[in-house]
């Protein structure tokens, strides 16, 4: 017995489908199923388990059946006896992997696997398209092969392969309304978020101003402010005034394109109450769309405390902001963001602006590739100036190595190394696309480097 699960459209139902064409068996959806049939396929179940039947079935959506934990700790139960020399092979789905992998572990403990699918890789897509193999190659010779372009190729023109095609708003409904179905089938609703409070506007609230911290760790309620539409109007002069490749933009022309479209889908609303807010951070954690660093070791008992429902310790969703690291935990999540706003802001990939998403899209990217192979950073390497503005940060260390994250090629000089004492610490800078070393900084492009850490490849 194995769970497979995943985030929405990641592909669960179809691996289910070709396990039961290789292997043949019984595919039943729950979704689409009513109460007498889910009835008869439980009690199939029930049966083949109890008489260590040889039989291959495949359970999908399984957080549609009626108290499924309980369904599955039912299973359990009735496998006690035959799961060590099962003829039988069950496979459950689902798209809700925080409830499956409890009730699974409650249910079954360490008796059942648990296998976790995730959207095509980096690797995998350049793979496939080159009919070749990144995944036991050094660093030398994946530059040798790789290049930006290859990169955003993979960010942008994959909707083959990634779940963003009819919009992120499309995709966020998809996910509230199977989360809403979950829990009333849940015995885990009393704790969970209060989706039916949720609404779309505040999700892309929270989404946008993911993006907005990571890009220059601007305060959530800045976000709609004069301030930050100034900064981003600036980006477009200074591309007009520095590459002559668009014309300077009128700041009444830009001030009515952003309020027309940017701040009408994304402005926080001066209603939603820091309850509401978090709680859409907690459902986007709970989907599995974004990852939360904690910048302090000691912070994460206060992040269970969040995700048990206590917000008490936090006087705003800004002091939340600032405790946490708040990133997406897909690429192709953030480039549904990131197209969501550029084609309302005529903005392509020459802009200066697009560069700055860009920039924190890979920043998010690494930052959860870099927790997840090496665990969470020891802290967060930060400084601020009077004001509590950012003025040094470097984005990652633990004890064997810090990394500065940049799309750019920086010069030693522009660093923030030296801003700290990292001791003995290797010191890594991602780059566009120097590869060498750098009075002593190890250069990786930051496309290599999101290759290494997928494959466990040694960043030297």
């Amino acid at each position: 017995i194995i769970s497979l699960t995943g985030p929405r459209q990641v592909g669960k139902t179809f691996a289910m489908k070709q396990l039961r064409k290789n292997f043949g068996g019984e595919y039943y959806n729950f979704k689409t199923m009513s109460t007498d049939k889910s009835d008869d396929v439980l009690d199939r179940i029930y049966t083949v388990v109890r008489d260590n039947e040889k039989a291959n079935i495949y359970l999908d959506e399984i957080t549609y059946l009626d108290d499924f934990e309980h369904c599955l700790a039912s299973i359990a139960e009735t496998a006690t006896l035959t799961m060590g020399s099962a003829e039988y092979h069950i496979v459950i789905t689902g798209s809700q992997q925080v409830y499956i992998e409890n009730a699974m572990s409650i249910a079954f403990g360490a008796r059942a696997g648990m296998a976790r699918m995730d959207f095509i890789s980096f690797t995998e897509y350049y793979d496939y398209v080159h009919g070749t193999s990144l995944a036991q190659s050094t660093i030398s010779e994946i530059n040798s092969r790789i290049s930006e372009d290859d990169y955003l190729d993979y960010l942008f023109n994959n909707s083959e392969f990634n779940c963003m095609g009819d919009g992120v708003e499309v995709y966020l409904k998809s996910c509230l309304d199977e989360t809403i179905q979950s829990h009333s089938n849940s015995f885990f609703k009393n704790n969970a978020v209060q989706v039916d409070e949720i609404n779309m506007q505040n999700l892309k609230a929270v989404a946008y101003t993911i993006i907005v911290n990571l890009i220059d760790q601007i305060s959530a309620k800045q976000i709609a402010e004069y301030p930050f539409l100034k900064k981003v109007r600036t980006y477009y002069n200074q591309r007009a005034i520095n590459k002559e490749a668009v014309s300077k933009i009128r700041k009444e022309d830009f001030d009515a394109a952003v309020n027309a479209s940017v701040l009408k889908n994304y402005k926080l609303d001066n209603r939603m109450s820091k309850e509401k807010l978090l709680d859409c951070v907690r459902f986007l954690y709970q989907c599995k769309l974004i990852n939360i660093t904690v910048y302090n070791p000691e912070s994460e008992s206060r992040l269970d405390s969040f995700f048990n429902g206590i917000y008490e310790k936090w006087n705003n969703a800004d002091a939340f902001f600032a405790e946490y690291s708040v990133t997406f935990a897909y690429p192709h999540f953030f480039v549904g963001i990131m197209k969501d706003i550029c084609e309302n802001l005529d903005i392509d990939k020459t802009d200066v602006f697009f560069g700055a998403l860009l920039g924190a899209l890979v920043e998010c990217t690494l930052k959860g590739q870099l927790a997840i192979r090496y665990g969470q950073p020891l802290h967060a390497a930060q400084k601020y100036d009077e004001h509590g503005a950012t003025v040094a940060e470097v984005d990652y260390f633990n004890d064997m190595f810090a990394m500065e994250i940049s799309i750019r090629n920086k010069s030693f000089q522009e660093t923030h190394f030296t801003k700290f004492d990292f001791g003995n610490r290797k010191k890594i800078l991602t780059t566009k696309d120097v590869c060498k070393d750098n009075q002593g900084i190890v250069c990786i492009p930051y496309y290599t480097c999101q290759i290494a850490l997928e494959n466990n490849i040694t960043l030297d």
